[in-house]
């Protein structure tokens, strides 16, 4: 099983928060939910070691000629996340060793 972890936007603040205890940030959600956007930790990390959470913008590879940037999202018809952009899919093996985050859909690109 994976860690559980949380990180949340300030749309009024444009800032990104990491260090808040998670159970703060779970209770954003009831409280001041017209302030945060909560996006999820989704498990696993890029090629770099970076935690890939829902939102963030990932540079990946299908095979060595077939790359892509997408968009980390959550499938609620599937109940999984997957990668949307040029190639759609979950983030399987193969993805894992090639996937990369250069940044995330609130701030710029971190390359």
């Amino acid at each position: 099983m994976h860690e559980i972890k949380f990180r949340a936007w300030n749309k009024k603040q444009n800032l990104m928060s990491y260090e808040r205890p998670n159970q703060w940030i779970v209770s954003a959600l009831n409280l001041i939910s017209d302030t945060w956007i909560v996006m999820r930790y989704i498990g696993i990390k890029d090629k770099r070691g970076r935690d890939i959470y829902e939102g963030d913008i990932i540079n990946y590879s299908i095979s060595d000629t077939q790359h892509s940037t997408g968009v980390v999202k959550w499938d609620n018809a599937r109940l999984c996340f997957f990668f949307d952009g040029k190639y759609k899919g979950t983030p399987d093996e193969y993805y894992l060793k090639q996937c990369e985050v250069v940044g995330n859909i609130y701030e710029q690109k971190t390359s």
